[in-house]
């Protein structure tokens, strides 16, 4: 599903049209609530009780717009994770989307708030994954998978005066056959 921002006007109210009015064929489907026909999107909107009433939007699509979160959850390394916390980590994302556009999900007082904090969430995974690695054990890897033997390993690092792998650098020796 693509995210509209509500800044988009027509198109934002277009958009909760599409996927609220089930069986629409035509543009007047979408303009029609009840027997009237109202002139513009916002107004059809209005009339159905979408936008002056957030809480009933998140009631209605939380499970739409949460779906693809528990993914998310899952690689940021949270297990056994419950349809509350992926609701509450929704929630959390709403706001931190309403805050780039200069609004707080406590602006719209009948939404719920998150209950938790999940801020370490929201840097980028591959970077933070990269900061943890663990220098011994990527050392004994290399090691495992070196071509040369753990004599001749232990020689080089001894012509270098130093261990070939540290926190800071990494010398890596590239093996070519002919």
């Amino acid at each position: 599903m693509h995210f509209i921002t509500p800044t988009a006007g027509d198109c934002f109210y277009l958009h909760l049209l599409l996927i609220t009015v089930k069986g629409a064929m035509c543009w007047q489907d979408l303009l029609t609530v009840g027997n009237t026909i109202h002139p513009t999107f916002y107004a059809a909107c209005l009339e159905r009780g979408h936008p002056s009433r957030p809480h009933l939007l998140w009631d209605e699509f939380r499970n739409n717009l949460c779906e693809d979160l528990s993914r998310r959850l899952l690689r940021s390394g949270f297990h056994d994770i419950s349809h509350d916390d992926i609701f509450n980590y929704g929630l959390f994302y709403i706001s931190c989307i309403l805050l780039d556009y200069g609004y707080l999900l406590h602006n719209f007082p009948s939404m719920p708030l998150p209950k938790k904090q999940w801020q370490t969430l929201n840097e980028n995974t591959f970077i933070a994954e990269q900061l943890t690695y663990n220098t011994s054990k990527e050392s004994e890897l290399a090691l495992c998978n070196c071509m040369m033997d753990r004599d001749s390993f232990c020689m080089v690092q001894e012509v270098l005066g130093r261990p070939l792998f540290t926190k800071h650098s990494v010398i890596i020796f590239e093996h070519n056959r002919a």
